[in-house]
């Protein structure tokens, strides 16, 4: 099925679907940590220092049907207009229903390797 998008948001080379992009919305949070190791008299030393992204995917709506048939166990890529290439890890899109809005909502959470 052809986008109205010149360059569609895309998960593993998935379009995204339209009507789920419309109302996409995403949060492009930096992690960062540090490997500290001990030394025999109780001191620490810091070894390694890294940064990483934590891209977070929301949308009303129910998940788009194409995102089903990727395999959340292995790396994801991410790709789109105005968005910096992404590979990461995946728990897969949390669906939640609205009560109050009578809505569907999802969210998808990538963490970069």
């Amino acid at each position: 099925m052809a986008s109205c998008f010149t360059e569609p948001l895309t998960l593993n080379g998935v379009p995204v679907a339209d009507m789920a992009q419309l109302s996409l919305t995403w949060a492009d949070d930096p992690i960062s940590g540090a490997t500290v190791q001990r030394l025999c008299d109780g001191s620490a030393v810091k070894q390694s220092a890294w940064r990483k992204r934590r891209l977070t995917l929301s949308a009303t709506g129910l998940v788009p049907s194409g995102l089903q048939s990727i395999n959340w166990a292995l790396p994801v890529s991410l790709s789109g207009p105005r968005l910096t290439p992404l590979t990461g890890f995946s728990d897969g899109p949390q669906e939640r229903f609205d009560h109050f809005a009578a809505m569907w909502s999802w969210q998808l959470t990538i963490e970069e390797m």
